[in-house]
């Protein structure tokens, strides 16, 4: 008799990302019960050992929405729901943080929309978002996390993808019609 071909790297995990060093995930209350209220952990498994990377406080009905992970970023968002202007006169966007892995150094960017459906990308020096099917901002975006810089790449609406590995960088680009396939564009990233 053999050994059992699977073994459980990770329990009680979210939104899993392979990278090089192993499974980053999210680990908060709505998948782990013993994890506080209002609060979530971005934490590594590898070798069998399982490490805090970070950790952040999420207010009433947030949540981490969706995260990416290469050898040297990490990246989530945290979605917020919208609030209606008519409700309370302001409007809660969802927020992107990126972290440098060797540094810990992390970046905020508020998004504009809830960051619900976020399509989100890590290459080696940069990380990609646009808002997948959603109905916010129909922009894709690139962060040079070096140099803190963004650029827009395009906006397609309903269709907001991108992709990112290594010094690879794609993106969706609009249909000529509603019944042709969107075309996509792939890029080497030079910035920095």
């Amino acid at each position: 008799a053999g050994r059992e071909p699977l073994s459980v790297a990770v329990d009680k995990a979210k939104l899993p990302a392979s990278t090089e060093g192993g499974i980053v995930y999210v680990r908060s209350k709505d998948v782990d019960p013993s994890m506080p209220a209002g609060r979530y952990e971005l934490r590594l498994s590898r070798a069998g050992k399982d490490t805090l990377i970070t950790s952040g406080s999420l207010t009433k009905d947030e949540q981490v929405s969706t995260i990416c992970a290469s050898g040297t970023l990490l990246a989530w968002a945290v979605h917020s729901p919208s609030t209606s202007l008519q409700n309370s006169g302001t409007v809660v966007s969802g927020h992107l943080h990126v972290m440098t892995l060797g540094t810990k150094l992390q970046q905020t960017i508020l998004l504009g929309d809830g960051a619900w459906g976020l399509s989100l990308g890590c290459g080696t020096r940069f990380i990609a978002w646009g808002n997948g099917s959603g109905n916010g901002d129909p922009g894709q975006y690139v962060l040079d996390v070096p140099s803190g810089k963004i650029w827009k790449l395009g906006a397609t609406r309903g269709i907001s993808l991108v992709l990112a590995e290594g010094n690879i960088l794609e993106w969706a680009l609009p249909p000529r019609s509603a019944q042709e396939s969107a075309p996509w564009r792939v890029v080497k990233w030079h910035a920095g």
